[in-house]
């Protein structure tokens, strides 16, 4: 099944709607991702089409929730009763239901027959219904179970088994190939005939008549009989697996499945045929039923192994005539690039791996975090001194192996939130909204700290860290078919950068004078409220950007990250130059000092505890994660400094760090990019397995 279609209607789970409330469940296929049709893309998948449903009351709710997806204000207004054919129109679509409970009515169903012109089917020369020259795309017929077991007897098998014949039959005459019982494929033909089981019940809410006869152990006969027969690829046996011991998804009556299920069956059968038409451009390999789950092409297979191959024997020619230096280095970077732009196409474009959903999972979150900690703690190291690195760097405060450690510590962190979709639980979000904070309060702090000690402010140096913040981003983008606004910090770090520098470019000699700096950076933070909080000028700012570059970015997305962070880069930039100041006035005295060291443990302690203190209340009353999104820009400094206090508190805990997470951190801005194409699929809303 390389193109999920058959998952699409014999697999699934009840996930959380990721858009809906706690309550709100969405039907998951295995291994695929459905799409949520809107009423315009509906009538475009299905323009100057009908869609055919035969059965009973069951199959009724099937009509009722596809009618009311075309046009639910027309529809309310339509007059129906109980047993009667039922049609519904939206502009050029026709959504028509026939009552046949016993699947046995040769007249309805020859209403069925298509347009001999469209579709080459036989066509009875008499019928005068115009609504019958629609030609069907979409035909689905209940099984006759129900009312088999309801009043056949003893006899309900072999009436089954004989309607169910009649049926098939029929179908066959009426549409040909569209009815061959063989697997569905993304190029189905029209119409796609499909067959729905015998609808498991829940027998504690039904009527005692109903409970004597329709009993579990007769629909289950019905069913497996069903299962062995050759037509059991069209049935939809997706639609029972939805109620598979899960009574609260039935109406009172124990009969009806409950209008939210009858909505996700119908959006099933939606996919099925509309994944094909609508989604075959689709960039991603998530969507079920559609044709980039085939793979890679001819054409992309063979240019992987043309750039790799021609890649490997350039670089065995440059190494053998000892060619090394400036030639190495790129080549180096070409090959991996390759090589990465290929796993990420493997892995997220195609259907060698599996997609399930991402659920919350507190234990497991908790569970891994603390292993993820243990291992750190049990590979730590002591920072020395080396000829190419002062020991201010290594064991100074906040030193480049902290930042690493930090990075890379909180890098492990986030990789577990994201795929066990920690977004869900609102504590371990607000956690995870702290790291995030402290990445980029990291960041300033970084360039803060190259600003002050190089005074290198060049347009060279905007352009280094461009491209070495954009350079994967870019690569991935082009093998993976993901958009800018998807690697959603990649904007908000270069956004961040760009006003750290222009708040050291501007006015450049008043750097070194503390007030001055100040009134520079909050001038810069009014600059930027003004820009993210004023409806419109980010708009602007986007729209110029998407016209200029082929970015795709989202205004509303941006606005979003960016409010989230709007004070804490200046924090870091103010901490960066209070730190850069002391170690001036003696770099072996400032923070060695025995009375400094003394004082520093002692007010830090202080510090922490209070702040600590103040911050558990804010998180204690937002209990809402709107709120906590409000409050956060205000209060994201002080866990953050707290824990950069207690970290540099002590000489020995300073000059010691954790050599796993150090070494992650080094590389903190690739696994964040690649965790999107080796970890999560379909913009992160799915989790890959093999």
């Amino acid at each position: 099944d390389p193109h999920r279609c058959n998952a699409l209607l014999k697999s699934g789970t009840w996930v959380r709607h990721p858009s809906g409330p706690t309550e709100m469940q969405r039907w998951q296929p295995a291994g695929c991702q459905t799409h949520d049709y809107k009423t315009d893309e509906l009538r475009q998948c299905f323009d100057g089409h009908k869609i055919v449903l035969v059965g009973d009351s069951t199959v009724r709710q099937l009509y009722v929730e596809i009618a009311k997806r075309f046009d639910i204000h027309t529809y309310h207004k339509a007059a129906w009763h109980r047993h009667q054919n039922l049609d519904f129109q939206s502009e050029n679509v026709t959504v028509e239901f026939i009552w046949d409970p016993w699947l046995n009515s040769t007249q309805s169903l020859s209403r069925m027959a298509v347009d001999s012109e469209s579709h080459s089917h036989k066509v009875s020369a008499d019928l005068a219904d115009p609504s019958a020259r629609i030609p069907i795309s979409l035909l689905v017929a209940g099984s006759p179970g129900l009312w088999a077991t309801r009043y056949g007897g003893e006899q309900y098998m072999d009436i089954f088994k004989d309607r169910l014949d009649q049926a098939q039959n029929l179908f066959a005459t009426i549409f040909g190939q569209s009815w061959a019982p063989n697997e569905l494929g993304y190029n189905m033909r029209i119409p796609l005939v499909l067959l729905t089981p015998v609808q498991v019940l829940d027998h504690q809410h039904l009527e005692d008549d109903r409970a004597t006869t329709m009993t579990s152990q007769r629909v289950t006969a019905l069913n497996d009989y069903l299962q062995q027969t050759d037509i059991s690829p069209r049935v939809l046996w997706a639609h029972n697996m939805m109620l598979d011991g899960i009574p609260g998804k039935y109406q009172n009556d124990g009969l009806h499945v409950l209008p939210h299920v009858a909505n996700e069956r119908a959006n099933l059968l939606f996919n099925a045929v509309c994944n094909w038409k609508l989604l075959k451009n689709s960039t991603t390999g998530d969507s079920c039923c559609t044709m980039n789950k085939s793979g890679l092409s001819a054409v992309e297979f063979g240019l992987i192994v043309l750039t790799l191959g021609f890649g490997t024997l350039s670089g065995k020619k440059i190494m053998g005539q000892g060619v090394k230096g400036a030639l190495q280095k790129p080549y180096q970077t070409f090959l991996w690039f390759s090589i990465i732009g290929v796993i990420a196409r493997l892995m997220n474009g195609t259907s060698f791996f599996l997609r399930e959903p991402r659920q919350p999972d507190p234990i497991a979150i908790a569970y891994l975090i603390a292993i993820w900690l243990a291992t750190s703690l049990l590979d730590k190291s002591i920072s020395k001194a080396t000829p190419n690195r002062k020991a201010t760097t290594l064991t100074g405060f906040l030193s480049s192996q902290q930042c690493e450690e930090l990075k890379g510590f909180m890098q492990g962190v986030i990789l577990v939130y994201h795929y066990y979709h920690g977004s869900q639980v609102l504590w371990i979000y607000k956690g995870i909204r702290v790291l995030v904070s402290t990445y980029l309060f990291l960041s300033a702090y970084g360039h803060t700290t190259y600003f002050l000690a190089t005074g290198d402010t060049s347009l060279r140096r905007v352009a280094v860290v461009i491209f070495r913040t954009h350079a994967l981003a870019i690569r991935l983008m082009l093998s993976a078919g993901t958009t800018y606004t998807d690697y959603y910090f990649i904007p908000v770090l270069t956004f961040w950068f760009l006003i750290c520098w222009m708040s050291f470019r501007l006015k450049q000699h008043k750097n070194r004078i503390l007030a001055l700096f100040c009134i520079k950076l909050a001038l810069c933070a009014f600059a930027t409220d003004v820009l993210i909080l004023t409806p419109g000028i980010l708009e602007k700012v986007v729209g110029v950007s998407n016209m200029i570059l082929p970015l795709r970015i989202d205004h509303q997305e941006l606005r979003f990250r960016l409010g989230l962070e709007r004070y804490i880069v200046y924090a870091g930039s103010l901490l960066a130059y209070t730190v850069h100041k002391y170690r001036g006035v003696d770099d072996h005295e400032g923070f060695h000092h025995p009375a400094f060291k003394t004082k520093f443990r002692r007010h830090t302690i202080a510090a922490a505890g209070t702040l600590i203190l103040l911050y558990g209340v804010v998180l204690w009353f937002t209990t809402e994660k709107g709120d906590y999104n409000r409050a956060h820009p205000f209060i994201s400094w002080i866990p953050i400094l707290c824990i950069v206090g207690l970290r540099n508190m002590h000489a020995w805990v300073r000059g010691s760090h954790m050599r796993l997470p150090a070494k992650l951190g080094r590389l903190s801005l690739e696994t964040y990019l690649l965790q999107y194409h080796m970890l999560l699929g379909d913009n992160a809303t799915t989790r890959l397995r093999i």
